[in-house]
């Protein structure tokens, strides 16, 4: 998967904003609102292997570090972070080895952004675009679900 390369310009759709409704509405509400958005694109990331070894634990360290290291990311020169421009949740499974790892994200870019190349966010995870209709966005918006959750928001 290859990250833009043309210098590509955030929507004018508040990301922060929309988390706000996220938050504090049904489901549904969040999700009519962020699905109808043009330019926005729905991404899943899933962890190169099949398993990580350890405990839920160090699993649950491993994604705040990885969200850690995003909140460090400016945009060129221009003060853009990040986390103004994306939202994620994290899903952890188990499996009988290990444990999966999933992230789900929104990025107020048609594209995976340049700034995420060199970061494990990129390098250790297959990116896969997701069409706005996927029925799988509700799932992953989902504040039920029996995996271990973390929202990087």
């Amino acid at each position: 998967m290859e990250t833009d390369t043309t210098e590509t310009q955030s929507t004018g759709f508040s990301i922060d904003q929309w988390k706000k409704i996220y938050c504090n509405n049904p489901l549904q509400v969040s999700l009519d609102e962020i699905v109808k958005t043009p330019d926005i694109s729905f991404w899943i990331a899933n962890y190169k292997s099949e398993d990580l070894p350890g405990m839920d634990f160090m699993i649950k360290n491993y994604v705040n570090g990885l969200f850690g290291s995003v909140d460090d990311i400016e945009e060129n020169e221009k003060n853009v972070h990040a986390r103004h421009n994306s939202f994620a949740r994290a899903f952890i499974t188990e499996s009988p080895t290990g444990y999966n790892l999933a992230i789900f994200w929104i990025l107020n870019k048609l594209e995976v952004p340049n700034y995420f190349n060199g970061t494990d966010v990129f390098e250790y995870f297959n990116w896969t675009r997701l069409e706005p209709t996927d029925k799988r966005i509700e799932k992953y918006l989902s504040k039920d679900d029996n995996a271990i959750i973390i929202t990087y928001k």
